[in-house]
């Protein structure tokens, strides 16, 4: 049938293809077979892909399963799982201990819910994961499983500050098996092969690349990414552009058009303004996204320009996209195109007749307000949260506090946490801060400040001047022993040690005594850099 939609399938000319049961004896077969000859010239490969129909014609024919052996207990199982936009693949899998080889024990598919299809990609496999290891439990429960996929569900789960809700329920539920993330890139055999050829995008027609090559191009290869809108309003027509290097630096492109245009117009005139300034800045490959479905799927083939104004406008278009080695377009909608749409859309408001140059925008991140009030210490001597804590060990109000006041106290009440004797603050996200004074606050603001010097001294003078060592050793200093240090040591796979002294009275001591010893040195040692 051919329609607004395309060339389609009529469901009544394959009603019969879809009832056809599977064949059950050798008559059948042959029937099965005959049917297949009579569409052999639409099917790629018909002999070498029914060639197990074949062997069922013979005498005394056996059906070999690919199932040799039941799981071996101690031998880690292998989980292969593929996670598209509506639906999953897994494939289960054991390496026999005699030769190494891949046996197939179990193959799943699942379409996803109308909510799960709207989790993002991290989260369907975290769904996919747990409903494949309850769906296969006689077999997850008493092996190792060893995780091959795209994401790391687990990885994801414990970077998480708090789990709240469906991520909860997925921790507990997972980690009650034992299960391991294995990287592709250490996989080798057929299943992982299946998964690649899955997830590649088609070759084009005339390229005889083979598609795992252009797989390893994409990634090893740098590419740039490209987002363009344009903008028709009250205020006037305009184009803007933004191009992203391989690092995330964003370099936009914005033009203000002085001559009538349509929607369709302007949006040319914007991919036309970003591709021209990727051809000036040298850029060979290309990701384009764009919110004009006309462009986007005219120039994949899709869709055919009738209007003689945009004609021209696509004909000059394809003769830029031959300027590059690569280049792709995809539709993205409005909502996730908002840089070059704000963009577009704030270069049509400014009154200018010839060309404006603005300087470089520079967008910083900064972590904590521009003003923060400092705590300090109550003239009575207590915290600041003392009236909150006893409402909620009492409920009492503060002695002559009016009743106008207390309705203060019970309201701020309601955001904190009494932990036996300690308060927490509550948060949306189920992580509860500890409430300090001022003395504690200074004390903890001052090992924050001389763990980041140490940890800055370390990286600086140490592991960058003479390189890392299998292991640093310390004493039990608050400014050594601590989160920023430790991660700066793991950054750099460093083992962190704590000496205990033989006699503690004597460290006090040892110190005093080096430090006399630094002072001569000083004092006789010339100095130099190294």
């Amino acid at each position: 049938m051919v329609g607004s939609r395309g060339i389609e399938i009529d469901p009544s000319k394959v009603k019969a293809i879809y009832e056809l049961r599977p064949p059950s004896f050798v008559k059948e077969v042959r029937s099965f077979l005959g049917r297949l000859n009579y569409v052999a010239r639409f099917i790629s490969q018909l002999l070498e892909t029914a060639r197990p129909f074949f062997k069922l014609l013979k005498k005394n024919a056996k059906i070999v399963r690919d199932i040799e052996f039941p799981p071996v207990p101690g031998v880690p199982l292998i989980l292969y799982l593929t996670i598209h936009k509506e639906s999953l693949g897994a494939v289960l899998v054991q390496k026999r201990p005699s030769d190494g080889k891949e046996c197939a024990i179990y193959y799943l598919s699942k379409k996803f819910s109308d909510s799960e299809a709207n989790y993002s990609e991290v989260e369907k496999t975290c769904v996919a994961l747990v409903w494949v290891l309850h769906r296969l439990r006689q077999y997850t429960l008493h092996h190792q499983i060893m995780l091959t996929t795209k994401c790391d569900p687990i990885k994801y789960l414990l970077e998480k500050p708090a789990l709240v809700g469906k991520l909860a329920k997925w921790q507990i539920l997972i980690f009650e098996f034992n299960v391991r993330t294995m990287t592709q890139k250490s996989v080798k055999g057929r299943a992982i092969a299946d998964m690649l050829a899955e997830n590649a995008a088609g070759p084009q027609a005339g390229d005889e690349m083979d598609p795992l090559d252009d797989r390893v191009l994409l990634v090893n290869a740098e590419k740039w990414v490209m987002h363009f809108d344009g903008a028709v309003n009250l205020s006037g027509c305009s184009t803007g552009a933004v191009l992203i290097s391989p690092d995330s630096q964003h370099y936009p492109r914005a033009t203000k058009l002085l001559f009538p245009c349509t929607n369709n117009i302007a949006e040319y005139e914007a991919c036309i303004l970003g591709l021209q300034a990727a051809i000036e800045m040298k850029i060979r490959r290309l990701q384009v996204y764009g919110d004009s479905a006309l462009i986007i799927l005219r120039t994949e083939g899709k869709w055919k320009t009738r209007d003689p104004k945009l004609i021209p406008y696509h004909k000059f278009l394809e003769d830029i996209i031959e300027e590059f080695d690569e280049i792709a377009f995809e539709y993205l909608p409005r909502a996730q195109n908002r840089f070059a749409d704000e963009l577009a859309t704030l270069s049509s408001m400014f009154q200018v007749t010839a060309g404006s140059d603005f300087e470089p925008l520079r967008i910083e991140i900064l972590k904590h307000s521009a003003y923060s009030m400092p705590i300090e210490e109550e003239e009575d001597g207590e915290p600041w949260y003392q009236d909150i804590k006893v409402y909620l060990q009492t409920e009492e109000f503060p002695e002559g506090s009016e009743a106008g006041d207390r309705k203060y106290p019970m309201k701020l009440s309601s955001k904190f946490f009494l932990g036996g004797d300690t308060l927490y603050k509550r948060s949306y996200d189920s992580v509860l801060p500890r409430c300090v004074d001022a003395k504690e606050t200074n004390q903890l603001m001052t090992e924050i400040h001389e763990a980041k010097n140490v940890a800055g001294f370390l990286r600086r003078d140490i592991f960058a001047r003479y390189g890392a060592s299998e292991a640093i050793i310390n004493d039990n200093g608050s400014n050594l022993n601590n989160k920023v240090v430790d991660e700066v040591l793991g950054e750099f796979r460093v083992q962190h040690l704590n000496s205990s002294p033989y006699r503690p009275q004597m460290n006090g001591a040892v110190e005093a005594a080096n430090k006399n010893i630094k002072k001569i040195l000083s004092k006789t040692a010339k100095n130099y850099r190294d």
